[in-house]
């Protein structure tokens, strides 16, 4: 058990990807190489449609270390981890769904007027 400092972040709600991304052991390990602090992942899943009953939690990374800086490191490089990821797979599903198939997924998305 680490001292002092811990907190979770709820991580069942993202898409999969962000989740994979998040839970994926060399990810985790460069975190906790950053920030010092030690990362487990807890909980189960549960799809949207599904709550937890009793004493069971949603999905969740649970941050513990000697510090709070350590914690709130690993705390804001898993939030940058999870929103980074949740835009690539929304852009993702958007390219999939469009007119265009693949070609929108190369094509940048700003359009500059000349």
């Amino acid at each position: 058990e680490h001292g002092g400092f811990s907190l979770a972040i709820e991580i069942n709600d993202y898409p999969q990807k962000a989740r994979w991304k998040v839970t994926n052991k060399e990810q985790i390990s460069m975190i906790t190489e950053v920030s010092g602090a030690a990362i487990t992942t807890r909980g189960t899943y549960f799809a949207p449609n599904k709550q937890p009953k009793g004493d069971e939690k949603k999905l969740f990374l649970f941050i513990e270390g000697e510090t709070q800086l350590s914690v709130e490191t690993a705390r804001s490089e898993i939030k940058r981890i999870l929103v980074e990821a949740t835009v690539a797979s929304m852009e993702a599903g958007a390219a999939g769904g469009s007119l265009y198939g693949g070609l929108a997924s190369s094509a940048p998305g700003r359009y500059s007027v000349v």
